[in-house]
Order: C-alpha cells, then sequence, then structure tokens
C-alpha cells in the first residue's frame, strides 16, 4: 500500500471531529473589497522586504497566495452574501493553513464575525481580521481581530491607521513562523483519500477531449469504488444526462433538480461582464462562452462519463449555495456557531454524502468552475486540456491532455501540462500514471503551473516563501445562480 506525507487539518462541525489533508501550505490573503486590496499588498510585501531577502530558487516551502476579486469598493444587498459565503467557503478548505481577511473600515458592515466562527471550526489554524480606517477616519481606530496565534481563540486590538502595519507585521511573522512550523504526517494513501475531496475540470474543447474525458472519468470512477474518496465535478454536462437521470430514478427530488441543472446549461446566456473565451478555445471554433456550453452538451453523448450505477451521487445548485448561504451569515452575526456548524454540514456535504459523486452547477468558465470547487473543499483537481490552457488554480491543478499536438506545444519539461494520455497504452497504464502523479503532488511535488504562477520566492530562515496572486471572480460565479 502506497503511503503519502501531507498537511493535516482538523474540523470542529456540528460537534463532529473531522481530519482534512492538503499537500500545500499557504497563506491566503483575501481583501473583502477592491479598495483595500492596494494596503493588503502593500503591507505583505513591506514585510518580506524587511524580513526577508529574495532568492532564485526553484524551491517553495510555503505560499503566500494574494486573492483579489473584481468588485469596486461598495456593495450591497445580495452581493454582500456572496461576498461573505464565498471568503468562508474559501477560508475553509483544507490547503488553507491560514487565513487573513482584510476589510474596508465605510462602516457599511463586518465581516469580523466570520473570522471569529472559521477559528472556531478551525481551532489549530491561525487567522487574522484587519479593518482598515485610514487617516480619513479622524475619529475611529483601525480594527485588528487576531484567532489561534498566540493562544487559542481571538483577541481584538484598536489601533491607529499610523501604526496599523506594525501590528499586522507582528502578527504576520508569528502566522508565518506557525505555518513554516508544520510538519508532514505519513499516512497511508488510502486514508489520505478517504479524508479529501478531488476535483474533475473538463476544460478541453477539442475533439481529442471526449476520449481524453473518459480516461479521467474512469480515474475517478476508480478513486470512488476503490479507495472510497468523494469527488466533486463541475461542469458536468460532460457527463450523460440521460445516464445520470438513469442513476436519479426513484429519487424524485433529486431527478428534478438535476434536469434542472442540465436545463440552465443549455440555457445559458452570456452576460456582457463575461470574459470572452481564450485564444485557444477561440482557434478551436468557440466563439463565445454559450457557445461552448452548447457544443459541450451536444458532445455529451460521445462520452461515457461516470457509468457505475452502484456509485452514489449528489447534486448541488448554485441557487442552494446562496440560500443556504443567506441562513449560515445570519447565525454567524447573531453569535449562533453550533446553528451555524450545523447548516455548514449540509452546505458541505460532509454528513449522509459523504463518499461518491457530487455534481456542482458550474459555468463553462474554467476559473469560476475551479473556485466553485475549491470553496466546496477539493485539495487537487484534475484539469483536461484539449487546447493547452494555461490556467492553473487556488488548488494544486494537474492538467493532462490526450492531444499530440497540444502536449509537444505545451508539455515537456519546460511546459504547463503535467501528463500526457497515449491511448494506445492499456487502460490499466494509464491509471497508474495518474494516481501516481496524485500520490506525487500529495507528498510534495509541485504542479507545473505552480512553477509558473509564482511571483516571487524569499527566503525565510530555512523556508522559501512563494507569492502568488489570484482573481477569484466571484461575481461571475453567482451570475446565474
Amino acid at each position: 500500500m502506497s503511503s503519502v506525507s501531507m498537511y493535516m487539518n482538523r474540523y470542529d462541525i456540528d460537534g463532529e471531529k473531522y481530519e482534512r489533508y492538503s499537500p500545500r501550505r499557504n497563506i491566503f490573503i483575501l481583501p473583502i473589497v477592491e479598495c483595500v486590496a492596494y494596503i493588503a499588498y502593500n503591507y505583505t510585501y513591506k514585510f518580506l522586504y524587511e524580513k526577508t531577502r529574495p532568492i532564485h530558487s526553484d524551491r517553495v516551502d510555503l505560499s503566500v497566495k494574494m486573492l483579489s476579486h473584481g468588485y469596486g469598493c461598495t456593495h450591497v444587498g445580495p452581493e454582500r452574501i456572496l461576498v461573505e459565503e464565498s471568503m468562508i467557503l474559501l477560508l475553509l478548505n483544507p490547503v488553507v493553513s491560514a487565513g487573513i481577511v482584510f476589510e474596508l473600515g465605510c462602516g457599511a458592515f463586518s465581516f469580523e464575525r466570520d473570522v471569529e466562527f472559521l477559528a472556531s471550526v478551525r481551532s489549530d489554524t491561525p487567522y487574522l481580521y484587519v479593518r482598515v480606517h485610514p487617516q480619513s477616519y479622524r475619529a475611529l481606530k483601525s480594527i485588528v481581530v487576531a484567532c489561534n496565534i498566540d493562544h487559542p481563540g481571538c483577541e481584538r486590538v484598536e489601533v491607529d491607521y499610523g501604526n496599523l502595519y506594525n501590528i499586522y507585521s507582528s502578527y504576520f511573522e508569528k502566522i508565518v513562523s506557525r505555518v513554516a512550523g508544520m510538519e508532514r504526517v505519513v499516512i497511508p494513501l488510502r486514508r489520505a483519500l478517504e479524508n479529501s475531496r478531488l476535483g474533475v475540470i473538463n476544460g478541453a474543447s477539442n475533439p481529442s477531449s471526449i476520449i481524453t474525458n473518459r480516461v479521467i472519468g474512469e480515474f475517478m470512477e476508480q478513486m470512488i469504488t476503490k479507495y472510497n474518496t468523494t469527488v466533486i465535478e463541475g461542469q458536468f454536462s460532460e457527463l450523460v444526462p440521460e445516464k445520470i437521470l438513469r442513476l436519479a430514478r426513484g429519487d424524485k427530488e433529486l431527478e428534478q433538480k438535476l434536469m434542472e441543472m442540465f436545463r440552465r446549461n443549455l440555457s445559458f446566456k452570456q452576460a456582457p461582464e463575461q470574459p470572452e473565451p481564450t485564444p485557444g478555445n477561440i482557434r478551436g471554433g468557440i466563439a463565445s462562452l454559450e457557445m461552448k456550453q452548447v457544443m459541450t452538451t451536444l458532445r455529451v453523448p460521445f462520452n461515457e462519463g461516470i457509468v457505475d450505477p452502484t456509485i452514489g451521487f449528489d447534486a448541488v445548485s448554485l441557487g442552494e449555495l446562496i440560500s443556504s448561504g443567506r441562513r449560515l451569515i445570519k447565525n454567524i452575526k447573531e453569535g449562533r456557531f453550533r446553528e451555524a456548524s450545523r447548516i455548514l454540514v449540509g452546505l458541505l456535504r460532509y454528513n449522509g454524502f459523504k463518499r461518491g459523486l457530487i455534481l456542482v452547477e458550474s459555468a463553462g468558465y474554467d476559473p469560476m468552475t475551479g473556485n466553485v470547487l475549491a470553496m466546496m473543499g477539493v485539495n487537487t483537481i484534475y484539469f483536461t486540456t484539449g487546447l493547452g490552457s494555461p490556467w492553473g488554480g487556488l488548488v494544486p491543478t494537474i492538467k493532462v491532455t490526450a492531444d499530440k499536438h497540444t502536449w509537444m506545444r505545451y508539455g515537456g519539461e519546460e511546459g504547463f501540462i503535467d501528463y500526457y494520455i497515449d491511448l494506445s497504452r492499456s487502460r490499466g497504464g494509464i491509471m497508474d500514471d495518474l494516481e501516481s502523479i496524485l500520490v506525487e503532488t500529495y507528498s510534495g511535488g509541485r504542479v507545473r503551473h505552480e512553477n509558473i504562477g509564482v511571483l516571487g520566492r524569499y527566503l525565510y530562515g530555512n523556508y522559501v516563501i512563494g507569492v502568488e496572486t489570484y482573481n477569484l471572480t466571484l461575481q461571475q460565479i453567482y451570475m446565474r445562480a
């Protein structure tokens, strides 16, 4: 039996204890609004320049992930719920070893209680909340809430804006030291997979992807049946609707939900603010995301997907996520953390559906789908590509292709595709290779897109910190809900 070395995270949700494993140590920095992103980035880089030194190395021991999104400086009503829910789900992901939330202190709302709730669910994970009141708010002090850093629980301090960086720097140094000190635990592969979640995105958009996706579907089926893994799939119209609906027969509620989700995928409409397809998709003849979604569904009958009728499965719609998010956040604001925790169990399907396949409704735009999967707790994603998408993601994203020309152009030692599926080989050999890549990733091996995405590396003691930036596109994720 293979073993892997991973970082272990402990959760206490609705009175139940959970273990979730991560192949990475990541400090997530999330500015709630665009206006405060500059302050968050400036403070963090200032710390790195003062406390570390730049280093030219391929090695990365832990990552600082700078997150941003397309919102402006104000948002109210439903958008606030979307930001809060997304933040909570992202910062619960096991790839997050520490979370830092920056908020502009305009007084419209506060995410302080959300951070306190996260800290109560993950008592072994440091969280920091910073509400910035700039000099223009002379009568108000900035607020820093530090959770699980010096001791369990949270402490709150008020500070003048002029001294805010010094306080942030002090806490950030403690967070970096604590995350750097995390040790890997060697565990059997079966145990790691039973307590992990694998994501799959069928991002390929040329004819070879039909077979590619089938191979990945078989591999995910193997993960479910052999290792009892939970697999979460976005862009699920790659699966056969008739076959999925056959599996759902007898469960009218689930069947109706699936039919509605497929219908919504077929009637997908492109909004003006939605990004256009990548150049690779355009070269493949796809002029819009609406066309991509329709072509994906038309391709479905040729793709067997996951075929074992004994596999249990469930479906999650974005409307359901938002509806649950409203109740979740209401309870957090009112301090009912236990009730909020109970809602979280249903939202993430931790109880009642711990194993099998979960279909999550998502758009045909890969970063949107990847972020939704990260919100659902996946720690690794398999991404099939036909024309060579360089997109990576917040969690390790293993990119595979069955297109030889794509592999020759974007694979190899210098490329960003991790594996070429040679269809002339035996199915067993391909399955073994896909599992070997997963084992290597779990044990610390960096996938190709991670080496491209790191903007800088800094030496802190004996540890190398890699800094990366990501755009969450939260508004686009939820635009159809």
